[in-house]
């Protein structure tokens, strides 16, 4: 597991409902172990409803500034997409906002020469990210 490997950052912005929501794990205190102790950043949200507004704020507040203090070799982003606006997760962010959270990774200049590989798991609701 990587939650004891230093080299190795791990970011969730989730719905949590104080662990009644699937899958029940993240909350704020698992922050890695051992070597990796700090290296497992939760953002637990606590209830349905968050949105656009709600997932920026957690980038540029917290994800951001952390991702640029690692300074990643590459970035993987493992996009779940049950907090899309319409989905099971029943958050509100639009493909509007994954955009700008994309963008807001592959322009600020977080891993050198453009390492970003990202992969799509998790949503249920296709109609949620298409015109």
């Amino acid at each position: 597991s990587f939650e004891s490997d230093p080299d190795i950052l791990y970011f969730s912005i989730h719905r949590y409902d104080n662990g009644s929501f699937f899958p029940g794990s993240g909350k704020i205190g698992s922050v890695g172990r051992g070597a990796g102790e700090g290296k497992t950043v939760n953002v637990p949200l606590p209830s349905a409803g968050f949105g656009d507004v709600e997932y920026i704020q957690i980038f540029e507040q917290v994800l951001l500034p952390i991702a640029r203090d690692f300074k990643p070799d590459l970035l993987i982003v493992s996009a779940g997409f049950d907090s899309a606006f319409g989905d099971i997760g029943e958050m509100k962010v639009t493909k509007y906002g994954f955009a700008q959270m994309m963008s807001m990774l592959a322009n600020t200049n977080i891993v050198a020469n453009d390492r970003i590989v990202v992969a799509l798991e998790g949503g249920y609701n296709m109609q949620a990210l298409v015109p």
